[in-house]
C-alpha cells in the first residue's frame, strides 16, 4: 500500500514537471534583433527570450507577453496595457484591511519591531510577514542613531497606507505614502499623509524611501532612480523589497511562477540587472537580505492547477488546513534564502560616496 502510494506521488509529480516544461517551451521564442525590444536596464537587445503569462491573482488567464534579457536576465513586460487602471480593482489587496486584519497586524508589527507580545509572536508563526525585515532594520538604525522617531519616512506604492499605519503604531512621526491609484488624498488621525501621485512628481527631502512590493510595479525604471537620487538626503537609505527573477521559483515555475502577477508586474528583476541600475545613477547596495517565503510554491502550485491567488482570511485558512505541507514549504523558503536563490528579497540602496 506504502509502495503504491509513493508510486502515485511519483506519477503526479512526474506529471507536474511536465506540465511546466511544456507550458514553458510552448510559450517561449526568440525575438528578432530589434531596438524597440531592447531591455530597459541595460539596453541589451540581443537574443531576449519572449513569454506569454497569464493573469493569476484573479484567474482571468488573461495574456500579456513578457521578455527576458539574455545579458541582465531582468523580466519585464512588453507593452503595458494602456487601461492599466483595470487591473488594480477595489478589491486588489493593497487598497483593502478590514479593522480586525489591522489590529491583527498591528500586534505582529510591535512584536516583529520590539520582540514583544505573545499573540503578536504567535500571529507571526502561522504568517511570518516579510514587512519584518524592514521593521528590523529601522530598529537597528535606530539603536546607531542613524534616524529618529522623528526622520521623514516616505512609502511608495503605499496602497491604503497599512505600511505607514503600522510605523505610526511603534512611534514614527513623519510618515508620507504616495500611490497613483488611491482615490484621493487622505490625511489620517495617525498623522499619516496619503498623497495620489506618481513618485516622480513628488519633491522634498526624505530620510528613509521605502519601496514594499511597489518597485516592480513601475515601468519608468531609469526615471524612477532618478527621481530618488532626488529626493533622498545625503545619508539618506531606500529600502527595496521585491521579487527576484534570478531565482528558484522561476527556474522552476517559469511562467507559472505567482510572483510575475501579469500585468501589474512590469519589471521582474535579477540581482545583476539591481547592480547595474544602482551602479547607473551612483547608488550602491549595501546588502541584500532574501525574505521568500512558502507563498511562492502555494501561490504557483495553484496556478498550475488553474486556480486564482489566495487572499485574506482564505491564505490563513489554508494554512492551518494545510499545516505540515506550509511548513514544508517554509522550510524550502529558508533553505533557498540561505542559498540566496529565494524568490523575494530586500535591498538596502545608499548613496555612493566612492564615487
Amino acid at each position: 500500500m506504502a509502495r503504491t502510494a509513493r508510486t502515485a506521488r511519483t506519477i503526479r509529480t512526474a506529471r507536474t514537471a511536465r506540465t511546466i516544461r511544456a507550458v514553458g517551451k510552448k510559450q517561449k521564442k526568440y525575438f528578432e534583433d530589434t531596438e524597440e525590444l531592447a531591455c530597459i536596464v541595460c539596453g541589451n537587445n540581443k537574443n531576449n527570450v519572449q513569454y506569454e503569462v497569464g493573469e493569476m491573482m484573479f484567474g482571468t488567464e488573461e495574456k500579456f507577453d513578457y521578455f527576458q534579457c539574455s545579458e541582465c536576465l531582468c523580466l519585464q513586460i512588453v507593452k503595458v496595457p494602456e487601461d492599466i487602471d483595470r487591473y488594480y480593482p477595489s478589491s486588489y489587496y493593497s487598497f483593502n484591511s478590514a479593522p480586525a486584519v489591522e489590529k491583527l497586524k498591528m500586534l505582529q508589527s510591535r512584536y516583529q519591531f520590539s520582540g514583544k507580545g505573545l499573540a503578536g509572536r504567535l500571529i507571526s508563526r502561522v504568517i511570518p510577514g516579510g514587512k519584518r525585515l524592514i521593521y528590523d532594520f529601522l530598529w537597528k538604525e535606530l539603536s546607531r542613531g542613524t534616524i529618529s522617531f522623528e526622520s521623514s519616512i516616505l512609502d511608495v506604492g503605499t496602497g491604503n497606507g497599512e505600511l505607514l499605519n503600522m510605523l505610526a503604531g511603534l512611534g514614527f512621526k513623519n510618515l508620507y505614502g504616495i500611490d497613483p491609484y488611491i482615490s484621493g488624498n487622505i490625511t489620517r488621525n495617525n498623522g499619516v499623509r496619503l498623497l495620489k501621485s506618481q513618485f516622480t512628481q513628488m519633491d522634498g527631502k526624505y530620510d528613509i524611501i521605502m519601496f514594499n512590493h511597489s518597485f516592480e510595479h513601475i515601468y519608468e525604471q531609469t526615471e524612477t532612480v532618478e527621481a530618488l537620487s532626488q529626493l533622498l538626503t545625503d545619508n539618506g537609505v531606500c529600502i527595496i523589497r521585491m521579487p527576484l527573477v534570478s531565482s528558484f521559483a522561476w527556474d522552476h515555475y517559469g511562467v507559472n511562477w505567482c510572483h510575475i502577477e501579469a500585468p501589474r508586474h512590469f519589471v521582474l528583476h535579477s540581482v545583476k540587472s539591481m547592480e547595474i541600475l544602482c551602479r547607473k545613477h551612483n547608488f550602491e547596495i549595501t546588502d541584500i537580505i532574501w525574505d521568500s517565503s512558502e507563498s511562492q510554491f502555494i501561490g504557483s502550485e495553484r496556478h498550475i492547477a488553474g486556480k486564482g491567488m489566495l487572499q485574506f482570511p482564505y491564505s490563513i485558512i489554508y494554512r492551518l488546513i494545510h499545516f505540515n505541507k506550509v511548513r514544508g514549504y517554509r522550510k524550502k523558503a529558508r533553505e533557498l534564502n540561505r542559498q540566496k536563490r529565494g524568490d523575494q528579497a530586500c535591498f538596502i540602496i545608499r548613496r555612493d560616496k566612492k564615487l
